[in-house]
């Protein structure tokens, strides 16, 4: 298996001190979880995980990716490190260069700061361009989450992107489905029951989706997020999967645990990924849990 989506949080505060986006202060990580790069490869190890991306923690970090690269560093075979980067920094596309020639980077990540509703220029503005042809040029993928208030304007943008970058993989995190308060706000506390998943026949793949079905430089990332809200709503895990294969193809599907953010074991999320992929066939199971990143990622085939 391959997790295209965990969060390492150092325990040590003072060399990793916690930070913010633009407009709030840091979150913590959830309580009582031990985060720390070691803790997530002793669980990958016991759960049958073979290679993960460490996925930076944007409001506990902000832009400061310093400890998923020394995570990284020191994990080298096992984690791969996926940055949150302002897009629109100038400084930005030579520090990617930077970085590239003296560490393998897995990918960037883009989040808006704040949830403004039509704001967009964190993803696709004049100066975000220059971000977006560094990464093109240097081979490294584009992860996109959007808040609830910005979806259908972020959803067209990444439409747009993906034909002007065609060979540009551009990865949509918790498949663009839109849930409680990930997308609602970065501080907001809003109960998962006040957005219920949607079961048969869409699932929550809804027109914006849909549009961009043809693109196959887009992908989207099935995480523990995603699994949460649909066993709340009494939604079965593999019928949610099988929908989304039948849409965009196994090959443009992984799967990301969201540990570090999401409540839960390490344990139980591998075992509902697995759970999720039931009613594939063998081949197309194992696209999921690991070939899909694999190839987005450039992991190891060992």
């Amino acid at each position: 298996m391959f997790d295209a989506h965990a969060h390492v949080i150092s325990p040590d505060v003072a060399r990793y001190p916690r930070a913010s986006m633009k407009g709030g202060a840091p979150q913590s990580e959830p309580e009582g979880i031990d985060a720390s790069a070691e803790s997530l490869i002793a669980k990958m190890d016991a759960s049958g995980v073979r290679q993960a991306c460490a996925v930076q923690r944007a409001f506990i970090y902000g832009f400061d990716n310093s400890y998923i690269l020394d995570a990284c560093r020191q994990y080298p075979d096992r984690l791969l490190p996926v940055l949150v980067v302002d897009a629109t920094d100038p400084a930005t596309p030579a520090m990617l260069r930077t970085l590239a020639r003296s560490q393998r980077l897995g990918g960037i990540r883009l989040s808006a700061p704040v949830p403004q509703p039509r704001d967009v220029d964190w993803l696709s503005s004049r100066e975000a361009m220059d971000t977006w042809r560094t990464a093109d040029e240097l081979g490294l993928p584009i992860a996109v989450i959007m808040f609830r208030t910005q979806r259908k304007l972020v959803l067209q943008e990444i439409g747009s992107l993906a034909k002007r970058f065609p060979k540009l993989p551009i990865v949509i995190d918790h498949v663009g489905i839109p849930h409680g308060t990930i997308y609602d706000g970065p501080f907001a506390k809003v109960p998962e029951s006040s957005h219920p998943a949607e079961g048969a026949p869409t699932y929550g793949v809804d027109t914006d989706l849909l549009r961009l079905a043809d693109l196959q430089n887009i992908f989207f990332k099935i995480t523990s997020i995603n699994f949460r809200r649909l066993a709340a709503s009494g939604v079965a895990l593999a019928s949610f999967v099988c929908h989304l294969a039948s849409t965009f193809g196994v090959d443009r599907l992984m799967w990301g645990s969201d540990i570090g953010q999401t409540p839960g074991t390490y344990d139980e999320m591998a075992r509902a990924a697995r759970q999720s992929v039931e009613a594939l066939a063998l081949g197309e199971r194992e696209q999921v849990l690991w070939g899909t990143a694999c190839s987005v990622y450039r992991g190891s085939r060992a």
